[in-house]
């Protein structure tokens, strides 16, 4: 409370009455008393509104103006953005507002105005020669094929990708060709490739074409004499890749196998 100076009072041994004297003085000594209380009050008030900036005056300063406006400085110290606020649907009259960000807008900014719907146009054909389909105002829908499928997925930015992936009809293979296989003792062969699709095994010896469980003739790979041997092939397990033949070659002989192969998925 403020330092006051004290308020003196009549005393017996003073030639008044004092008791009826000191009335006034002890009401002026009340309402004092009431009066620093009250300053005490307010002046405790002040201090806590100071905060931890020291004084009332520096924390006002540090945000408003000599006019009570808010400063630039503390608005952005605030972070006063667009981002920071809440989708609340706040409607200010004339709309409901949400946040958006940059890529949003600048996407939003490519479309024309009052556009409804999209204008999308296909070429069919080759790239050298196509013809232009245009659809504006139908509804174009994406139909799977026995060989297209499509599929909806989203790049690394969030946007969405439509992509036409191919499907097999068949099991997915490979093709071997003029390969010459493993085998000791001219009769039982294994291919290289460690296992081939049934039904696609072809054998060549010598240039002729066997076939499995048909009997060919076949020459041997003599100058002289060239003599004919009946000659076939069996499928001894596709899995494990191993074929045999009816009769067995020379060790001059030639023998060459093209196959189909399985591929993972």
């Amino acid at each position: 409370m403020p330092v006051l100076q004290t308020v003196r009072q009549y005393t017996p041994a003073q030639p008044y009455y004092y008791e009826i004297d000191n009335i006034p003085i002890t009401d002026l000594i009340g309402n004092i008393n009431t009066i620093n209380t009250q300053v005490d009050i307010n002046t405790q008030a002040i201090l806590n509104a100071a905060g931890t900036a020291g004084s009332l005056a520096y924390r006002l300063n540090a945000s408003m103006d000599s006019a009570g406006h808010l400063t630039q400085a503390a608005v952005n110290y605030a972070n006063h953005n667009i981002a920071d606020h809440a989708e609340a649907g706040v409607s200010n009259g004339d709309g409901t507002y949400v946040v958006m960000t940059l890529a949003e807008r600048a996407r939003l900014a490519l479309m024309a105005d009052n556009s409804t719907s999209l204008a999308l146009t296909v070429l069919a054909g080759s790239i050298s020669s196509y013809t232009p389909y245009y659809f504006t105002n139908e509804t174009v829908t994406l139909q799977p094929s026995a060989t297209i499928q499509w599929a909806k997925s989203t790049d690394s930015m969030g946007n969405p990708l439509i992509s036409a992936n191919y499907v097999f009809t068949g099991a997915a293979h490979q093709h071997v060709y003029n390969e010459t296989p493993a085998g000791s003792d001219y009769q039982h062969y294994t291919v290289l490739g460690g296992s081939y699709t049934s039904g696609s095994l072809r054998v060549y010896v010598n240039g002729v074409r066997l076939f499995e469980g048909t009997s060919v003739y076949v020459p041997t790979n003599t100058v002289s004499p060239i003599t004919w041997v009946a000659n076939y092939y069996t499928e001894t397990s596709d899995s494990a890749g191993t074929f045999t033949l009816y009769a067995a070659i020379g060790s001059s002989d030639i023998i060459i196998v093209d196959y189909d192969q399985a591929l993972a998925d």
